[in-house]
């Protein structure tokens, strides 16, 4: 079964209407900084197209890629109702459909963190693959090891939980967590790392959320 496809997108729990302001803004920022890059996006697990939509209409040239055949029809609907010329696949982030050395930037929006470790080490991979020299990848929220949604989880491995009773993750298969330690390993193969922990706190100094947003850089050849 895709867990994605299935139990999410197909029943319509995950059909988000708008962009998330800070992946827009976070992309014209780097976009400006480094005009040299070109302006080809590519956001993996791209949903239904609320954040690679308007990135195209910004005059980007986007590709978008999700498990999910629902979400990608979806999409596909709404760029044409909107107008604006989008790549759109479904398929596989282990496993990107997709020229080496392409992309001037890689959007992930807390997808990556909602699968295993084994997933992300062979994504990474891949998105390492696809980005051009000095092109850069840009996460945001990636679940941290002490958002407190996490106990209504089963703990497998390596920070891994599975099988949600309750909380934020409920119709979540899987959720990674990192500290910052974990996260630098995983992108040890990445340069400039700009790593951002946001952790909010109720009026009682508790938890309530914790997420890592980062921007990586492939190393440029030579």
């Amino acid at each position: 079964m895709n867990f994605w496809n299935d139990e999410v997108y197909k029943k319509k729990l995950q059909w988000n209407m708008w962009p998330f302001p800070e992946v827009i803004s976070t992309l014209l920022g780097l976009s400006q900084k480094n005009e040299f890059l070109g302006k080809s996006v590519l956001e993996v697990g791209c949903g239904v197209g609320n954040n690679i939509i308007p990135v195209a209409r910004l005059g980007f040239k986007a590709y978008g890629i999700d498990i999910s055949d629902y979400a990608i029809l979806e999409a596909k609907k709404r760029s044409l109702q909107e107008n604006v010329e989008i790549e759109l696949l479904s398929g596989n982030i282990e496993k990107l459909p997709y020229e080496s050395n392409f992309f001037s930037f890689v959007i992930d929006r807390s997808v990556l963190t909602c699968t295993s470790p084994e997933v992300i080490t062979r994504s990474l991979d891949e998105i390492l693959r696809v980005l051009k020299p000095g092109g850069i990848f840009m996460a945001f929220d990636w679940f941290g090891i002490n958002h407190p949604d996490l106990r209504f989880g089963r703990y497998i491995d390596r920070n891994c939980f599975k099988d949600f009773k309750f909380g934020r993750f409920k119709n979540v298969e899987l959720i990674t967590s990192f500290d910052i330690n974990t996260l630098k390993g995983y992108l040890q193969k990445f340069t400039h790392l700009d790593i951002k922990q946001i952790v909010s706190n109720n009026m009682t100094s508790e938890i309530l959320t914790e997420t890592y947003n980062f921007t990586a850089c492939k190393p440029n050849l030579g």
